[in-house]
């Protein structure tokens, strides 16, 4: 399933089976479900911890139309009401510098609740799981922290740059 959705901007892959809408009109084409078969979803939702004290409320909606026709199938709709919650920021940390072939440890400050913490690189492969995590860049690098309190699915982001020095004087002899 997930070929439908890795060409199209208006869905990101987060991991298999995963998949984050991008777009309030998202949709997928050319989808062929044989007779009187099911296939299970789960739906989740995340909120920008940045926007947790906005909307209360909100709808997601799923309409199913046929494709050779459009003529509307059906639809599901989900309503999601949303408590207040303490707001809270991810903290990648500080710039790191560091010499060709050595590591350093990407260290997040911690929220005062119960989260997951996943590490990326530049290119949104995920790293790891953790406060912690360590790289071997071998050119600076800029890394994604992702923090999603497990209360509610509060999601907030920072980044933080891993340099790399190439080249270095250790002693000068006079």
């Amino acid at each position: 399933m997930s070929n439908y959705f890795q060409t199209d901007e208006q869905f990101e892959i987060i991991q298999p089976k995963v998949v984050r809408v991008k777009s309030a009109k998202a949709r997928i084409s050319d989808v062929a479900f044989p007779a009187d078969t099911r296939y299970p979803v789960f739906i989740g939702f995340n909120f920008l911890a940045e926007n947790a004290q906005l909307q209360k409320e909100y709808t997601f909606r799923v309409n199913q139309y046929l494709s050779s026709d459009s003529s509307y199938l059906g639809s599901e709709t989900y309503i999601i009401n949303k408590g207040s919650r303490t707001a809270f920021f991810a903290d990648a940390g500080t710039d790191i510098e560091i010499d060709y072939g050595q590591s350093a440890t990407l260290n997040a400050t911690t929220i005062n609740e119960l989260a997951i913490y996943n590490w990326y690189n530049s290119t949104g492969v995920k790293l790891g799981e953790g406060t912690n995590i360590n790289v071997s860049p071998t050119n600076d690098e800029r890394y994604k922290l992702e923090v999603i309190a497990e209360a509610d699915g509060t999601v907030d982001y920072d980044y933080v740059e891993v340099n790399v020095l190439h080249h270095k004087i250790d002693k000068y002899i006079s």
